[in-house]
Formats: C-alpha cells, sequence, structure tokens
C-alpha cells in the first residue's frame, strides 16, 4: 500500500482530530457527572440541617439576649475585653535621644535603667551601623517631647536631645518592670 506524499498530511490531521474529540469528549463527560454530584451533596447536606433545626429550641427572650452579650463582653475578673486592637503604624513625629554608642550591652544597660519611665513611654534601641542609639517616646509633636527631655535632663542624662524620627501611633504599652528580689543574707 503506497500513499502519496501530499495525503499523508491529511491523514496525519484527520488521526490527530479523532484522538482530540474522543479526549475532549471524555473530559467533558466527566466534568458534567463532577459538577452534578457536587451539586447534589451540596443540597442533601442543607437538606440534612434544616431537617434538625427546630425554632422552638432557642430562647428569644430579650433578657436571654442581653445575657449572652453580657457574657460575651465581661472577662473572667469581671474586666471588659478588648474587642479590638488597632495595630501600631509608624507616622513622622519625634522621640529624644538618650544615648548612641557602638556597644549593644552599654545600649541595654541604659534602656532597663530607663524602665523606670511610664509604661505609656516607649523604649527604644535602634541600630543604625555602628551605632546603636537609645530613644524614648512616640511624640507626634515637638513641645510634647520637650517635656520629656527637660525630665531627662533633671535626672542627669545630659546628651539627650530631641531627634526627629517615625514614631508609633497607637503603641503598645509595655510591660511594667518587676523589681528583683534581694536574695537574703
Amino acid at each position: 500500500m503506497s500513499i502519496s506524499l501530499s495525503r499523508k498530511p491529511v491523514l496525519l490531521l484527520a488521526i490527530l482530530a479523532a484522538f482530540a474529540g474522543f479526549g475532549c469528549a471524555g473530559s467533558a463527560e466527566t466534568e458534567r457527572e463532577d459538577q452534578e454530584g457536587e451539586s447534589a451533596g451540596a443540597v442533601g447536606l442543607t437538606e440534612k440541617y434544616e431537617r434538625q433545626f427546630n425554632p422552638a429550641d432557642y430562647d428569644p427572650s430579650l433578657t436571654r439576649i442581653e445575657q449572652l452579650a453580657k457574657a460575651d463582653t465581661i472577662g473572667r475578673a469581671g474586666d471588659i475585653k478588648p474587642t479590638e486592637t488597632v495595630p501600631p503604624e509608624a507616622i513622622p513625629g519625634f522621640r529624644i535621644q538618650v544615648l548612641s554608642t557602638t556597644e549593644i550591652d552599654i545600649a541595654n544597660a541604659l534602656k532597663s535603667e530607663l524602665s523606670t519611665l511610664p509604661e505609656t513611654v516607649g523604649i527604644y534601641i535602634i541600630y543604625d551601623s555602628p551605632y546603636y542609639k537609645v530613644r524614648v517616646g512616640d511624640f507626634l509633636y515637638r513641645p510634647e517631647a520637650n517635656q520629656l527631655l527637660k525630665s531627662l535632663l533633671d535626672r542627669g542624662y545630659k546628651d539627650a536631645w530631641i531627634v526627629a524620627d517615625r514614631v508609633l501611633k497607637n503603641p503598645r504599652p509595655r510591660k511594667p518592670v518587676q523589681p528583683q528580689a534581694k536574695p537574703p543574707e
């Protein structure tokens, strides 16, 4: 059997088209069956829960709703739970730089020394190679920073000065430092 060269491409195209048609038809049928099975399963699941639902099991009285709302907002110790915390956001502002050093140990020692400041005052160590800078506060305006600067100068931090920096809006309060117990003598 001899096939001329002009018929070979036509024959190859016909064979490829036949295989492609069988493959597409099979996948379309499979997709249709999958969709029918999923929708039937979803309807069955919904019907199951609708049959189990009994509105009489729920107490629609206003006092019960108030009790549930109160239980949801009151903590164990009677404190109100925070419903939403706003994440800190960095914005332009001012901080007070108390120290700039190349020694991390000196910076950490100063940070722990400054922990006697109120909890609302943030204390930060910023690494700006090769210096560790100890900065305090998150002030939007310079006059606010001036008040703390005066207090720090009175405490003996003579190198403290106000710097422009990115500060935290809504900073998280730092944990108060627990005084260490003295060992028994």
